[in-house]
């Protein structure tokens, strides 16, 4: 069931990211192609940090915690 959401998330985020792409004038194949590839390297990864985080807690999940790693995200994009 979460695998599920987690799709949807991910699918949802694709989205979004191309959309905006487009909207900024990124509607070339490479362009897409180089958000598409990104979005499969650091959507898994945030993920995967967070629920490792739930297990082994690493740092507090909190707002401030998971604007901090969306922005390193959008940094690393």
């Amino acid at each position: 069931m979460r695998l599920k959401y987690y799709f949807l998330a991910l699918i949802l985020t694709l989205i979004i990211e191309l959309l905006v792409a487009y909207i900024f004038g990124f509607g070339n194949k490479k362009s897409i192609i180089t958000i598409i590839f990104t979005n499969l390297i650091t959507h898994p990864s945030l993920c995967y940090f967070l629920w490792l985080n739930s297990v082994i807690f690493i740092i507090p999940v909190n707002f401030f915690s998971i604007i901090i790693l969306e922005i390193s995200v959008v940094l690393l994009e």
